[in-house]
C-alpha cells in the first residue's frame, strides 16, 4: 500500500504525528481499535499503532517517538521523512483488540505506549461501556493528547512526584475487569508480577510492547547457531532473529514484538537479557525470544 505524508506535526518532546493518505486518493482499508500499521523504510519494517479513529478512512495517523538509542526507524522518520514523501505500508493489523464482553476496561499506558488507546477510548465511549485510563509519563512536555483520552483519565507525571500505584489499581478494579497495558518493558513486567501476586488470571491481561529496543548497555554478541555451527557477530540495533536468518537459520516468527512466543529458541550457552512479555519463568530458564531479547555477555548459543 502506497501512502503520502500529508502532515507532519510535533505533538510533544521527541514525538511527531504523521497524517497519511492513499497515494491514489482512494479510501483506506478499515481497522478496529488497537490496530497498527507496518511502515517499510530503508532501515527495515516498523510497527506503529494507529491513533486516528476507526471511523475515519480518509487518512491514517500514527505517532512516532524518536528512540535514543534506537534501531534507526524512528530517527529516519524524524529526520528524513517529509511532507509529500511516499511511503510503503502494510496492514492495518490488530494483535491488540478490545475484549467485547468485559464489564469494565482498564487502560494502562506508559509514555508513547498511550497510542493504541486513543481508538480504544473512542470505541468504548461510543459503545457506552465502562472504562478508565491511567497514563504515566516522565514529564509534562511528554504528555500526548491527554484531552483525547476522555473524562475517566488519570495522568501521572514522574517529574512532579506522581506515581502509578499498580497494586491499588489492580485490587480496586471491578470484578471481571480487562486490563490493557502498553509501555516500556519494565512497566509490563511490573504489571505481570503484581497481577500474579494478587492472583489475577492471566487471561484478563492484554499487553502490547514496543518490540525490539536497543539499550545503552547493549554490546556486540558473537551468536553461534548450534545446528549449523555458524558463528556471526550481532551488533546492537539489530535483532538476534534477523542476524540468525541472515546466517541461513530457519526460525519461525509472527509478532516481532516479544508478545507471542512464535520465535522461541532454546539457549544452549550464554546468558539472556529477556525483553519479551509472553514467556513464563520456566520457558525463560531454557530459551528466549530472539526477536526482542539480547545477551548479557559477549557470546550466545541458540539451537537454530
Amino acid at each position: 500500500m502506497k501512502l503520502i505524508v500529508q502532515r507532519k506535526t510535533l505533538l510533544a518532546t521527541d514525538v511527531v504525528q504523521l497524517t497519511l493518505v492513499a497515494a491514489d486518493a482512494s479510501p483506506l482499508p478499515g481497522f478496529t481499535a488497537g490496530a497498527h500499521l507496518t511502515l517499510h523504510s530503508p532501515v527495515g519494517e516498523r510497527r506503529y499503532s494507529l491513533t486516528s479513529l476507526p471511523t475515519t478512512r480518509e487518512h491514517y495517523q500514527i505517532c512516532v517517538q524518536r528512540a535514543q538509542p534506537g534501531r534507526g526507524g524512528s530517527d529516519w522518520i524524524h529526520t528524513h521523512l517529509q511532507v509529500g514523501d511516499e511511503v510503503t505500508a502494510s496492514g492495518p493489523y490488530n494483535a491488540f483488540p478490545l475484549q467485547p464482553d468485559a464489564p469494565h476496561t482498564v487502560l494502562l499506558a506508559g509514555g508513547i505506549g498511550v497510542t493504541p488507546f486513543f481508538g480504544m477510548v473512542d470505541a468504548l465511549s461510543q459503545a457506552g461501556r465502562s472504562f478508565e485510563v491511567h497514563y504515566a509519563v516522565q514529564s509534562v512536555d511528554r504528555l500526548l493528547l491527554p484531552d483525547q483520552l476522555g473524562p475517566h483519565r488519570h495522568t501521572y507525571v514522574k517529574a512532579h512526584g506522581e506515581r502509578l500505584d499498580l497494586e491499588s489499581l489492580l485490587q480496586q478494579a471491578p470484578a471481571g475487569s480487562a486490563f490493557y497495558v502498553c509501555g516500556p518493558h519494565r512497566m509490563l513486567e511490573a504489571v505481570k508480577a503484581r497481577a500474579a501476586q494478587l492472583g489475577l488470571p492471566a487471561v484478563v491481561l492484554h499487553m502490547e510492547s514496543f518490540g525490539a529496543a536497543r539499550r545503552p548497555q547493549d554490546q556486540p554478541v558473537a551468536l553461534t547457531l548450534t545446528r549449523t555451527g555458524v558463528t556471526v557477530l550481532a551488533q546492537p540495533g539489530e535483532t538476534l532473529l534477523d542476524v540468525a536468518q541472515r546466517a541461513g537459520a530457519w526460525a519461525s516468527y509472527e509478532c516481532l514484538r516479544g508478545e507471542c512466543g512464535a520465535c522461541y529458541a532454546e539457549v544452549t550457552g550464554g546468558e539472556v537479557d529477556h525483553r519479551d512479555v509472553c514467556l513464563t519463568p520456566a520457558q525463560r530458564a531454557k530459551g528466549m525470544c530472539p526477536c526482542v531479547s539480547w545477551a548479557t555477555g559477549p557470546a550466545l548459543q541458540l539451537d537454530l
